[in-house]
């Protein structure tokens, strides 16, 4: 009977391995890499966030952004491109600098939803733009001084 067991199991364990090939998936899609690392401080501009998997992904996906606090929670549906997910976030209304975590949740090809979370900080500063009336006053104090030396100059030359 011991012996019959024994042969049994081999067998099933036979049959299930020549069922299985070199393509089937057993595990669950697994994170690669995240754009921005996670705990990284971005100073550049930031104009995609991706996530990159060891397989494709379905569609079934969904990516926040959180802003420490929770003062600010954005709900992206992303972009897929085969093994990544990708959200656009250059003016993206709400995000600016700060500290965030980008939690994203993912349908694997076997069915299985897998999730995660990163955080990372955005320390981009604008550049300083002027505003439409700060030049022009600029223009009309570069005005104003021009005249005022020139109105002097010729007032003092013309008392001599």
């Amino acid at each position: 009977m011991k012996k019959f067991t024994v042969l049994l199991f081999l067998m099933a364990g036979t049959v299930v391995g020549t069922t299985l090939d070199a393509d089937t998936v057993l595990a669950h899609a697994e994170v690669v890499r995240t754009e921005p690392a996670h705990k990284e401080v971005v100073k550049e501009e930031l104009e995609w966030i991706a996530i990159h998997f060891n397989e494709p992904v379905k569609p079934a996906t969904d990516i926040r952004l959180i802003a420490e606090g929770f003062s600010t929670v954005l709900e992206i549906a992303p972009n897929i491109s085969d093994e990544m997910l990708l959200v656009r976030v250059k003016d993206l209304a709400g995000f600016e600098s700060g500290n965030w975590t980008v939690h994203w949740s993912a349908q694997s090809v076997d069915g299985d939803i897998v999730s995660g979370t990163f955080k990372f900080e955005y320390a981009h500063q604008e550049p300083l733009k002027m505003s439409f009336a700060v030049r022009l006053l600029g223009f009309a104090v570069v005005l104003v001084v021009s005249i005022s030396g020139w109105w002097h100059f010729n007032k003092k030359g013309k008392s001599v």
